[in-house]
């Protein structure tokens, strides 16, 4: 981080505010390099060698993902929940259900 250019995600964004209190609290300084809104933006700009960036990890990895090398942070590093939500007497809850047993589905075999 202290080596390249800094490729920040936009703290505009809840995750990219994660990311710098994580740095601020370890006093990390970066080299800004450029403030992003999209993990295949970032992605895009680290493979062709433009600096490097903190992302959160990907559960599900999309299709013709750049060849980058990952790194995790320390245990203390920021975790994210993801889910679903829909009015309760929604007509397509059951719908909504199934698309959520795919998804748990998913990302247990991502994580093996």
């Amino acid at each position: 981080l202290r080596r390249y250019a800094f490729i920040r995600f936009s703290r505009r964004a809840w995750v990219g505010r994660l990311i710098d209190d994580w740095l601020v609290k370890r006093d990390i300084k970066v080299r800004e390099g450029m403030e992003l809104d999209t993990l295949e933006s970032i992605s895009a700009m680290v493979y062709n060698n433009l600096g490097v960036s903190i992302v959160p990890r990907n559960c599900c990895p999309p299709a013709g993902e750049l060849p980058l090398k990952q790194l995790s942070l320390d245990a203390a590093a920021p975790s994210r929940i993801l889910g679903l939500i829909c009015l309760k007497d929604n007509p397509k809850s059951d719908p909504i259900l199934v698309l959520r047993d795919e998804l748990v589905g998913i990302v247990k075999t991502a994580e093996r």
